[in-house]
Formats: structure tokens, C-alpha cells, sequence
């Protein structure tokens, strides 16, 4: 356990859930048991304006621009990730200071990837919000937040009527995110590793709004399909 990342979050987040959080995540690695907090965020039939800071732009994003500013190292940026998802029909946002992309976010209707070769899929009329990123001389001059705001448009547009959001347990700081961007919990979904099999499993009103975890390379370990509302 890094001390030093310890007394960071215990500074921010109080030594209790540092040290819960801390003590679950060691617990969930040697059980092979990995659980995630669902939550949920209503879009309103008509979104604020994106009102993105003085010289800044903010736009949806084509193949084009992507591809182009994958070029960019600090973006991070893959082609083959840009063609596939924008091909299936993502959402993706972006931010301009002059001709630079300096901020992006990616939403989908379909599948996106998570972490650890799990995948998420959203249920009928749901966005699924995933890969947001900010260039740090950026960050903390309400960019994300305008970005935001045009993916609620749009979203809207797209027939959304919900975005949805998934953190660990053990992620203070993307727990806390979700709570200032006005998401509700709704409950849990999880899986565990067993000899090379995945066990899965939602809390029932996560199994309502269609959310679905899977492995594509071990199948699709919770439902099949996503229910419909």
C-alpha cells in the first residue's frame, strides 16, 4: 500500500473511506470479486446551453478531427478505437482552444470497453458515458462541463433519456465525481473469477435499466440482451 497515495485521499476523502476503500480493494484482488456502483443521471427534455469558457469551442466530433488529433501523444488517441466506436454509431465531444482538440468524451448506445477486458452495454433509450479526458492546463475551467452539456443535447436528439455512469466501489474519486455531476446511485453490479469462469450479477433495479457487464472473450456473463423500458 503506497502511504504516500493513502494520506492524499485521506486528506480529501477522510481516513474512514480511505481506508475501507483501501482494504476492499485488497480483498477484492484476492477473491478474484470485482463490484461497481451504477449510477444514473436524468437528461432534461431541453439541456442548458454548453456555455464552454472564452476561448474555447466546443463541437461533436467527426472521424476526421479524431483522426487528426490522434496525432497528438498527450490525447492518447487510438485510430483503430476512433473507427470502430465512432463506425457503431458513439457519441463523442470535443473541445477546441484554437485548432487544438484540448478535451474529448465518448458516449454509447451500444457497448464501449471498461477495464479488465470487461465491456458495458446500456439499456434501451441509455447512454453509457466513458472515456472523458481533459489536457491538464485545462481542467477546472468548466471545459468538461460544457462539453457535457452539448452531449445532453445530443443525447436528447438521439432519443436518450438517461445517461449512465459506472465506478468501483473502491474509487473514491470517481464516486465523488458522479455525485457533483448530479448522478443518482441506483445500485450494484459485480462479477468474480472463479477457475477461469466469470459470475455475474446486478441488484434488481440495475437489472431494470438494462445495464449489462461482460467479458466478450468469456461471453456475456449477465443476460443476454439488455431488458427494454
Amino acid at each position: 500500500m503506497n502511504l504516500k497515495n493513502v494520506r492524499r485521499d485521506a486528506a480529501h476523502w477522510g481516513w474512514i473511506p480511505t481506508l475501507l476503500a483501501r482494504g476492499l480493494e485488497r480483498c477484492q484482488r484476492w477473491l478474484g470479486f470485482h463490484l461497481f456502483r451504477v449510477n444514473v443521471r436524468p437528461l432534461l427534455p431541453q439541456p442548458p446551453e454548453p456555455n464552454p469558457p472564452q476561448d474555447i469551442a466546443v463541437c461533436v466530433l467527426t472521424m476526421e478531427q479524431l483522426l487528426k488529433a490522434s496525432a497528438d501523444p498527450e490525447l492518447d488517441l487510438d485510430p483503430d478505437f476512433i473507427q470502430t466506436t465512432l463506425a457503431q454509431g458513439d457519441l463523442v465531444c470535443g473541445a477546441y482552444a484554437g485548432d487544438r482538440l484540448v478535451a474529448y468524451a465518448w458516449r454509447t448506445s451500444v457497448a464501449a470497453p471498461y477495464y479488465a477486458g470487461l465491456w458495458i452495454k446500456p439499456g434501451y433509450h441509455y447512454h453509457y458515458a466513458y472515456r472523458h479526458y481533459v489536457l491538464p492546463e485545462y481542467r477546472g475551467k468548466r471545459v468538461h462541463t460544457a462539453m457535457l452539456r452539448l452531449a445532453d443535447q445530443e443525447s436528447v436528439k438521439r432519443g436518450c433519456i438517461a445517461e449512465i455512469d459506472v465506478a468501483p466501489i473502491t474509487n473514491l474519486a470517481s464516486l465523488g465525481a458522479a455525485l457533483s455531476l448530479g448522478r443518482i446511485p441506483i445500485g450494484f453490479a459485480g462479477y468474480m473469477s472463479v477457475f477461469g469462469r466469470i459470475y455475474s450479477f446486478r441488484t434488481r433495479r440495475v437489472r431494470r435499466f438494462g445495464l449489462v457487464i461482460f467479458r466478450p472473450q468469456a461471453g456475456i456473463p449477465v443476460g443476454l440482451v439488455p431488458e427494454r423500458s
